[in-house]
């Protein structure tokens, strides 16, 4: 079992796996991050306690990844059992900026509640994990900041009881696993204050309308920018039919990341990033045009898994053709961005018959839905998909763990640009 002292961190952990879940307002926008941990054990080794896990590798893998690699500016929400609640570890984190999620396990006494009031004195963040109501929690009720509701696990009848007390007691709630838009309208209209789940990734399909011409002029170019060979002039033509894209794509290309001298022409801007890229930097450029009406955290999410499938592709020895997984990951979302639907959007651009059939064929056995399949397995902390899938790809769960962090580091540098 770890040590955990202040000002000495040690833990018997020696590989980690870290993710994190969104946590969103009322406004859709993001409030922060639920972070997970897994230690990577053997798949041959005795089932483990998730907890435990936790408590064990906490402080390696915030000191290893960074905390502001994981949450940015927002907030950390994280797991704590009863022995953490009484150790010095909570004193390592930002009190500003860190939420200390007491466990549906814990046993609450004096002692618990004791060491709850110091922390809160230290200036953290309570919130109660999976509350359904146990009056057993009564003690730590008003010391409470937030009370997290598991939506499957509660009935609609509790929810709104829980609701209205968190009303009555000043407490914010939030709303566990939340899936779909229909998730997220229904505890809206409850009254819910935050909402942690991928509803926002996935798409609200409307009636067919006329689409506006600039999103035409930008679908036109996102169409040639993917065509299985890219015709520049044809692209350039697309591009100035819209002036704010334009500008867009020379400031990319001026911007410090690519290192180029002034750039003025559009034709310029395609040539100095060359073909293996323009699909990519158009794409982006492009889709990120679309997604001002969505969530922030959407164009993140995409920005990421862009990045990630990338990334791992190399590590699975297919550093050749790892432009079409980087397209692979960023097109898996543009129907949530698009409000569309999927094969249509495809059936629009080119993309490899590998990651296209990945994207959209359940039983689909490839290298390129393995690595998709890992990369969505990461983003939800199903650490036995990524296990698995990692094993039969021949990725160490670090090469995993340290291509996730350099897919966020390289986002929020894309945001920057």
């Amino acid at each position: 079992m770890a040590t955990f002292e202040l000002g000495l961190i040690t833990s018997s952990a020696e590989e980690v796996l870290v993710g994190r879940q969104p946590i969103l307002d009322r406004n859709r926008q993001i409030f922060g991050y639920e972070l997970l941990f897994r230690s990577n054990q053997p798949a041959s080794a005795a089932p483990f306690d998730d907890v435990a896990a936790t408590s064990d590798v906490i402080a390696t893998a915030l000191l290893s990844v960074g905390f502001d690699q994981l949450v940015g500016e927002s907030t950390a929400f994280i797991n704590f059992n009863r022995d953490l609640l009484f150790s010095n570890l909570p004193q390592v984190l930002p009190p500003k900026r860190t939420v200390l999620e007491i466990l549906e396990t814990a046993t609450v006494d004096d002692a618990l509640v004791d060491a709850c009031r110091k922390l809160k004195a230290l200036g953290y963040r309570l919130a109660l994990d999976d509350y359904v109501g146990d009056e057993r929690f009564d003690p730590l009720l008003q010391l409470t900041d937030i009370i997290k509701v598991d939506l499957p696990g509660t009935d609609a009848s509790r929810q709104r009881q829980i609701v209205q007390m968190c009303r009555r007691n000043g407490t914010r709630v939030l709303a566990e696993k939340v899936e779909t838009q229909e998730d997220f309208e229904r505890c809206f209209n409850l009254q819910y204050d935050y909402f942690q789940g991928f509803f926002f990734a996935r798409p609200t399909i409307v009636k067919k309308r006329a689409a506006p011409a600039n999103k035409m002029a930008r679908m036109n170019a996102l169409r040639e920018a993917n065509k299985k060979e890219i015709n520049l002039s044809a692209l350039e033509a697309a591009i100035r039919h819209d002036p704010t894209l334009t500008y867009q794509l020379l400031r990319y290309v001026n911007s410090a990341a690519f290192g180029f001298n002034k750039v003025e022409s559009i034709r310029n801007a395609l040539v100095l990033i060359g073909d293996v890229r323009i699909r990519q930097w158009v794409s982006l450029a492009i889709m990120r045009t679309f997604g001002h009406s969505k969530p922030a955290e959407l164009m993140k999410q995409i920005l990421v898994r862009a990045r990630f499938c990338e990334l791992l592709s190399v590590q699975a020895g297919q550093a050749a053709r790892s432009v079409d997984f980087f397209l692979m990951g960023l097109f898996s979302l543009m129907d949530a961005l698009m409000d569309s639907d999927l094969p249509e959007i495809l059936s629009q651009v080119y993309l490899s018959d590998e990651p296209r059939l990945a994207l959209l064929e359940d039983q689909a056995r490839s290298t390129s839905k393995c690595i998709f399949e890992l990369v969505r397995g990461y983003e939800r902390s199903d650490w036995e998909t990524v296990t698995q899938i990692s094993e039969r790809l021949n990725i160490a769960s670090q090469a995993v763990m340290g291509s996730y962090v350099e897919a966020l580091q390289w986002a929020n540098r894309f945001e920057g640009l």
